[in-house]
């Protein structure tokens, strides 16, 4: 793990760090989206399932958001 990794682990909340750490691991691509998408709103749960960012090539497959809207 690089020292940027471990800094991101590092600075997230400790409720998302295990979450941070099987991202980085490469071994799950559902954890890298989720910690993703929690680090780029702040690490706050609902604000990933509120994302307006429709830009965003992730949004899609944001996590937390409910069923029929990940169809949408």
């Amino acid at each position: 793990m690089t020292p940027e990794q471990k800094a991101v682990i590092v600075e997230a909340p400790s409720a998302y760090r295990k979450i941070m750490e099987r991202a980085f691991s490469g071994n799950s691509k559902a954890a890298a989206i989720k910690g993703f998408c929690l680090r780029c709103v702040g690490y706050v749960r609902a604000e990933v399932k509120n994302c307006s960012a429709h830009s965003c090539p992730l949004h899609q497959y944001r996590p937390y958001q409910s069923e029929s809207e990940s169809d949408v």
